[in-house]
């Protein structure tokens, strides 16, 4: 891995590199991929609420009169 964007292997070359290349198939075994799978999503559910939550709570942080100023921003 290389952090220089110059320096880095194109998508294209990365692909073509023996470590890919002769990697098998089938790594995982299907228990294994479905578990990985399903610790994914978890994670990903885990996240989504955090920010539900986090933008509930900033939801009552902020006055009304703020809340009014944020909507009438135009970006």
């Amino acid at each position: 891995m290389c952090f220089d964007p110059v320096k880095r292997l194109s998508p294209k070359e990365a692909l073509e590199h023996n470590w890919i290349k002769n990697a098998p198939d089938n790594i995982l075994c299907p228990e294994a991929r479905k578990e990985c799978c399903d610790k994914m999503k978890a994670f990903r559910t885990k996240n989504v609420v955090a920010n539900a939550v986090m933008t509930f709570i900033t939801s009552q942080l902020v006055d009304k009169k703020d809340k009014n100023t944020l909507i009438n921003v135009k970006y």
